[in-house]
C-alpha cells in the first residue's frame, strides 16, 4: 500500500485510522492519519496468541491528534513479528506514539516523536524481545521518551508465559530534547542505551524499575549504559538516575558518558550513582561537550569536542550513527561520530538490511 504522502485519512469520529488483524507480509507507506478517537493504527494478531502476525513495514507515515485521554496511541502493534518502523512522525497522540506489545524482532529507526502528553514515545513491553531503535528524534516527550518494558496483563503476552516485559532492547544513536526521561528499564532484561545524545532532560536520565510484580518475572538487570553525552540543567533535574525496588542495579554497566550541566561552573560533581548502581568507569564530567549549534538542535560533534574518540567499544552491535555513518574505533560518545573520522556514509536502509532482523522483503 503506496501513498506517497498524497493520501490524508481524516479518522475524526471513528476509533482507529486503520486496522490490521491477522496479517503477513504488509507494506504501508506515506499515509497521512489524524483525528482517530483511539488508535491512528493498529496491527495485531487477532488475539491468537500461537499465531502471531509477521512481516510489517510502516514507513514514511504521518499520525497526528489521536485521542482524548486513556490508552489512545499513534500507532499500536501487538503480537507482530519481524517489523520496521521508519522514516516517519508521530505527534500530539495522548498515549504512546508507538505501542509494542509482544512484538519481536523489529526496528525503529529515522523517525521523530513529538508533543507525546501522557504516556511513552515509544514504549516495548509484554514479552518484546530483540528491537533495535535507531536514529530517531524525541522531542518534546512530557514523561517516559523509551520505556522499555512496563505492567502487562498475563494475556496480553506474547510468547504466552514470557518471564520478562522487554528483553534486548537497543537504543543506539538517537537524540532526545526536553523529555521528560530519555529511558526507562522496567523489567528490561539484557537492553542497552548507548551512544546516544540527550539535551536537557527534565526529571531524570534513567529510571530502573520493576513495574510488574509477577514473582516469576526477571528483575531489570543486565542493562549497559555508555556513550552517551548528557547535557543538563542541574537545577530543574530531580537526579541523574531513578532506581526502584526489586531491580538489580549492580548488574548494569556505565560507562564513558559525557556528563555537562549547563547551569554549573566547572566544580560540579557529576551524577550520584546510588541506589545499588556500579561507579562508572571512563567517566566524563564538565567538560563542554563542543556541539556544533546545540541552540538549533544541531548536536554533531566539532573537531575539538572532549567526546571524540573518547567512547569503549560495547559487547553490542553499534551499527552507525545518527547520520548513517560508522562509528570510529574506539567510537565517539554520542549519536554522532566526527564526520572527519568516518569512512563513506552507508545509508540506514543498507545498515538495517544487513542487521539479523533483517527482512527478506
Amino acid at each position: 500500500m503506496i501513498a506517497n504522502g498524497e493520501v490524508l485519512i481524516d479518522a475524526t469520529g471513528s476509533t482507529h485510522g486503520m486496522t490490521f488483524s491477522k496479517f503477513a507480509w504488509l507494506s504501508v507507506d506515506g499515509l497521512q492519519i489524524t483525528g482517530a478517537e483511539q488508535r491512528g493504527i493498529r496491527a495485531d494478531d487477532g488475539g491468537d496468541a500461537d499465531g502471531a502476525s509477521h512481516h510489517l513495514v510502516l514507513r514514511d507515515i504521518r499520525v497526528s491528534d489521536i485521542g482524548s485521554g486513556g490508552n489512545h496511541d499513534c500507532v499500536s502493534v501487538h503480537g507482530v513479528n519481524d517489523f520496521w518502523i521508519i522514516d516517519s512522525r508521530f505527534s500530539e497522540c495522548s498515549s504512546e506514539g508507538v505501542d509494542l506489545v509482544g512484538s519481536s524482532r523489529g526496528i525503529v529507526a529515522e523517525n521523530t516523536f513529538r508533543m507525546i502528553s501522557a504516556g511513552s514515545a515509544l514504549q516495548v513491553k509484554g514479552g518484546s524481545t530483540d528491537v533495535l531503535v535507531h536514529g530517531n528524534r524525541f522531542i518534546d516527550v512530557e514523561f517516559r521518551a523509551v520505556n522499555g518494558g512496563g505492567a502487562t496483563g498475563a494475556e496480553f503476552f506474547r510468547p504466552p508465559g514470557a518471564n520478562y516485559e522487554a528483553a534486548q532492547i537497543r537504543v543506539i544513536a538517537n537524540t532526545f530534547n526536553r523529555v521528560g526521561v530519555p529511558m526507562v528499564f522496567s523489567g528490561c532484561d539484557s537492553c542497552a542505551f548507548v551512544n546516544n545524545t540527550v539535551v536537557e532532560p527534565q526529571t531524570w536520565v534513567l529510571r530502573i524499575l520493576q513495574e510488574n510484580s509477577s514473582e516469576d518475572h526477571v528483575r531489570s538487570r543486565f542493562g549497559v549504559v555508555a556513550n552517551n553525552i548528557i547535557v543538563l540543567q542541574s537545577a530543574t533535574l530531580r537526579a541523574a538516575f531513578n532506581i526502584g525496588p526489586n531491580t538489580d542495579p549492580g548488574s548494569f554497566i556505565l560507562s564513558n558518558n559525557l556528563w555537562y550541566a549547563l547551569d554549573e561552573s566547572s566544580g560540579w560533581p557529576g551524577p550520584d550513582y546510588s541506589g545499588g548502581l556500579p561507579v562508572e568507569t571512563g567517566a566524563i564530567i564538565q567538560l563542554d561537550p563542543l556541539l556544533e549549534d546545540i541552540e538549533v538542535g544541531n548536536y554533531r560533534l566539532t573537531p575539538k569536542s572532549p567526546a571524540v574518540g573518547a567512547g569503549y567499544s560495547p559487547d553490542i552491535e553499534l551499527h552507525s550513527d545518527f547520520d548513517c555513518f560508522q562509528f570510529a574505533s574506539p567510537p565517539s560518545i554520542g549519536a554522532f561520530e566526527l564526520a572527519a573520522q568516518t569512512v563513506e556514509p552507508i545509508t540506514c536502509d543498507s545498515l538495517i538490511q544487513q542487521s539479523e532482523v533483517a527482512m527478506l522483503w
